[in-house]
């Protein structure tokens, strides 16, 4: 309760400082609507300050709770840890004064150009049509991707399609389908694709033949569908082949519109959807603030924003368990970098202390991961989500130590998918050291020894 008002708020860090504890609390802030008509949430991050005795003489059954500063940003923190004085804040924005988003009878300038974009819908990845025993995929590209730039891999039940070096800024999201379920299964050895550059028009086709494994099976999509708010995979049938191919054309004239236009220096397809569409499946862009626990004032620039692959597995060792609270897996090409952060901002640098090799390789594979953590040295662990029809995996990654290869598993969390889906993990001191606690929606797991 604050200002005597209930706020649903979500607590990310806490320290003790004298006779109370400062809490770091997210909460939602408003709900705006933009230019567009698009709903645009705002959200606060407020240090609470709570007194850790009671007044004899005071006829209250709770301590009251002194708001310290408060801040905000359009998203919440990703990790948050205090030491020395200030907190780390790694979040997918910067947080500003309250007053700095008062409204000012106009939108804050972003780097999206959502006014600039043309009105018309971007045409959907791929176009697809089927026979009683075979299926087409035909997914647009630059047509000055080289084909060894093009990776396929078409298995019985999943297809993994990549497409590395952009050649040219193609303002259109790259397929990048790892590992992805289809619908059902094919016959790989009948199954190939070609690539077809279309001479000196801007888009190619690169087009998928693949052969039924259950002839006469009608397939309602591509790839198995699992629920969601909105499927961006759910791409319709096209009926008659012939139209099939039009959607090279429906791209040539869709990106014609965004070069089109004067105003838009970078296209917001570009720079709103394409990074996100290939980056969400390895990390998140992240920066880094260091905010005084009682002022809140930065004690440090923000750093640049990086890729994080991995967070620090929250635990109660401290220092015994050999996890800086300070560490990130940083993702540089394929690896994932392992780097300390500065306790004092003013004093200490970012300093490498380990490599994860092809971790974010591996974690593109990865179609069902919900949490990524790393333990020091140790390991970086890629838990799934689960479901109702499968319980979650855990994926196990080592240091390679300087050796060519390294060590990696792979552990079942808990029984089938009747437990539900994983909601959260944290380490707990146990007999022979860290403790993995896993909560499921209707059990907990507990794993040790988890590295």
């Amino acid at each position: 309760m604050v200002d005597n008002s209930v706020t649903p708020c979500r607590l990310h860090s806490a320290q003790i400082l004298g006779e109370s504890i400062v809490l770091l609390v997210s909460s939602r802030a408003e709900v705006r609507r933009t230019s567009n008509r698009k709903p645009s949430v705002r959200f606060d991050i407020s240090a609470l300050r709570i007194p850790l005795s009671f007044d004899s003489d005071s006829t209250t059954k709770f301590n009251p709770v002194e708001i310290l500063w408060r801040k905000r940003g359009t998203d919440i923190p990703s990790y948050a840890s205090a030491l020395a004085g200030n907190w780390l804040v790694c979040a997918s924005c910067t947080f500003e004064d309250p007053s700095v988003h008062q409204d000012t009878g106009r939108e804050p300038m972003t780097s999206s150009t959502e006014d600039s974009q043309p009105t018309g819908k971007p045409p959907p990845p791929y176009s697809w049509t089927q026979t009683g025993d075979s299926l087409t995929m035909a997914i647009p590209l630059p047509s000055s991707t080289p084909k060894s730039h093009i990776h396929v891999n078409i298995a019985a039940k999943h297809l993994s399609v990549l497409v590395t070096q952009v050649v040219e800024d193609s303002n259109i999201p790259l397929p990048r389908y790892a590992m992805k379920e289809l619908w059902d299964y094919v016959d790989r050895e009948s199954s190939l694709w070609t690539w077809d550059q279309q001479g000196d028009l801007k888009f190619g086709l690169l087009t998928l033949h693949l052969e039924k494994k259950h002839d006469g099976t009608k397939w309602p999509s591509i790839f198995a569908q699992r629920p969601s708010p909105a499927n961006e995979d759910d791409v319709p049938e096209t009926v008659d082949p012939s139209e099939m191919w039009k959607i090279r054309e429906a791209l040539e004239k869709y990106t014609s519109e965004l070069h089109a236009d004067p105003g838009a220096d970078i296209p917001s397809l570009a720079s709103g959807e394409m990074d996100p569409s290939v980056d969400s499946e390895v990390g998140r862009r992240l920066t880094m603030s260091y905010l005084d626990i009682l002022t809140g004032d930065a004690v440090s620039r923000n750093t640049s924003f990086e890729e994080v692959l991995a967070l620090p597995l929250q635990h109660e060792l401290q220092d015994e368990s050999g996890i800086n609270p300070r560490s990130l897996v940083i993702k540089r090409g394929i690896d994932g970098l392992l780097f300390n952060g500065p306790i004092v901002p003013s004093v200490d640098l970012w300093e490498h202390v380990s490599t994860f090799p092809a971790l974010a390789f591996v974690l593109a594979s990865k179609r069902d991961t919900r949490f990524v953590y790393h333990t020091g040295k140790a390991a970086a662990l890629a838990l799934e989500n689960g479901g109702t029809d499968f319980g979650p995996n855990m994926y196990s990654y080592h240091d390679a130590q300087g050796a060519t290869r390294a060590k990696q598993g792979v552990s079942r969390l808990g029984s089938d998918g009747r437990a539900g889906s994983l909601l959260g993990v944290c380490g707990i001191q146990g007999r022979q050291g860290l403790v993995l606690v896993c909560l499921r929606e209707r059990e907990l797991v507990l794993v040790e020894p988890f590295v």
